[in-house]
């Protein structure tokens, strides 16, 4: 671990994606960072299928596998809630029950 990166070990982060559309810098860069610093991260999406990412969001980028589905997400279970950015994401999040439930779970201090 570098000597500025903080230590993470025993954390749980929860990444909340839809299966297309999600930048996919703002997904794979930040769950290596957290990883790097020892923390469990959980990419849950909405689909238990390969999550296709976008540069750009237009060009197609890495394929990345989700490790949960959003509806068996137990928002209480983790410290930490990443919304990796894209326009599709954000737009397909938005309009998700189980990504409605889980943010309003972290928002309102559940």
């Amino acid at each position: 671990m570098a000597e500025n990166t903080p230590d993470l070990s025993g954390h749980k982060v929860l990444a909340v994606v839809t299966n297309y559309g999600v930048e996919q810098d703002e997904l794979v860069v930040p769950v290596q960072h957290l990883r790097d610093a020892g923390a469990e991260v959980t990419v849950a999406a909405t689909k238990d299928e390969q999550i296709r990412t976008l540069v750009g969001d237009k060009d197609p980028g890495k394929a990345v596998e989700p490790t949960a589905k959003l509806a068996d997400i137990d928002p209480g279970q983790y410290a930490l809630l990443l919304v990796p950015g894209g326009t599709l994401n954000a737009d397909s999040l938005r309009l998700d029950e189980d990504a409605l439930r889980i943010a309003r779970d972290f928002t309102s201090g559940g």
